[in-house]
């Protein structure tokens, strides 16, 4: 038997559309949010310009809902994009069902999080050149152990924060990776002397459960748009709804106040300039490209439309390839969020062949 029904208030953090894809060959330009859940339903305003800031310009919505208590019979959210077209034609244009609450149900009285109110106009202009640095040693003390067993001088080093060492005595950044990995043998002296060391995470940030999956602001919802055709690809991801909500009972007597809203603090919802720093440090495990059953790697960055191609040092033979550098480039968030690295395998008489790639979220990590 179901247990009996709450009043529960659902507060809404309708951040922004990522990724749209055009709907019936036409672009999606000027969206909105309609949110449902157990027979209620409220919309967000319209996106006038999705290309210029695809945030909502009213982050919060409010809807009061009436919820069993169990989870498990709780009605899900669903959440729709519509694009407003011309002529009044109003299509849904991708789509969303979250099936279970249990993850958004809150404490309204506890503190919610502080976010500091940042504008465009306060954040200071980064460097327009892309940079890519490679800092060599001219007379290393550590050197970097190859795949085919020679050995490379260290590639690295970092001149922030370092302790007062004589020359004898130099340590790199490289000392401090090998030792936070437990690859004692290439890190020198470097824990006798009890310095720190790096926590190293053996898979992405997001999946790592003391980080929530960077969704501590905001969760991302991937949006689908009816059955896939085409098995080899998931063609029914069609963008990205990035969002949150706050799920808590209202009392009974009408006497009693209402618990405090949430979301009241948020940042700053217009675009902001950032500058990204990528460390490209080793690759693990390649995919062999060649007869010889090695590959020739190197690393592209790219940014929006900004890349930075490093095919002019490409590692010769190896699948474990050691980089050792530091890429620089600009983006405007959230209109530029995906960070894409990719491998390609270098190939003096044919096409390079891509080795593979990974997509970083930035706009995640700024928030």
């Amino acid at each position: 038997m179901v247990g009996f029904s709450l009043t529960f208030w659902e507060q809404i953090l309708a951040w922004g559309l990522r990724n749209l894809k055009s709907y019936q060959l036409a672009s999606v330009t000027s969206p909105s949010l309609l949110v449902e859940c157990g027979g209620q339903m409220v919309q967000s305003t319209v996106i006038k310009n999705l290309k210029k800031n695809p945030n909502f310009d009213i982050s919060v919505l409010f809807m009061e809902v009436r919820l069993p208590r169990e989870d498990l019979y709780c009605p899900p959210i669903i959440i729709k994009v519509i694009d407003n077209r011309p002529f009044g034609r109003k299509p849904v244009v991708g789509q969303c069902t979250i099936r279970s609450l249990e993850t958004f149900l809150c404490d309204p009285y506890k503190e919610d999080a502080v976010f500091p109110e940042t504008h465009a106009d306060d954040m200071s202009l980064t460097p327009k050149d892309d940079v890519l640095i490679d800092i060599d040693d001219k007379e290393p003390l550590i050197s970097v152990q190859l795949a085919d067993g020679m050995t490379s001088p260290a590639l690295i080093n970092t001149q922030t924060a370092r302790p007062h060492l004589h020359e004898e005595e130099f340590i790199d950044w490289w000392s401090k990776f090998y030792a936070s990995t437990g690859e004692r043998e290439k890190c020198g002296t470097y824990l006798e002397k009890g310095f720190d060391t790096l926590k190293i995470y053996e898979t992405e940030l997001e999946n790592i459960e003391d980080f929530g999956g960077l969704s501590d602001f905001c969760h991302t919802f991937k949006l689908s748009r009816g059955k896939a055709q085409d098995d080899s690809e998931d063609p029914t991801v069609v963008g990205e709804f990035k969002g949150s909500f706050k799920i808590y009972p209202l009392p009974d007597d009408p006497t009693v106040p209402v618990p405090p809203r949430q979301f009241h603090q948020l940042p700053a919802r217009g675009p902001q300039e950032c500058l990204v720093r990528v460390y490209i440090i080793r690759a693990f495990d390649l995919q062999p490209k060649d007869s010889n059953g090695k590959c020739d790697p190197y690393v592209k960055i790219s940014v929006g439309k900004k890349s930075i191609n490093d095919q002019d040092n490409y590692i010769a033979c190896t699948l474990e390839p050691v980089f050792g550098k530091m890429f620089e480039l600009t983006c405007t968030l959230p209109m530029e969020k995906d960070l894409k690295i990719t491998l390609y395998d270098y190939d003096l008489l044919s096409k390079d062949e891509k080795i593979g790639e990974t997509i970083i979220d930035l706009e995640n990590r700024f928030l």
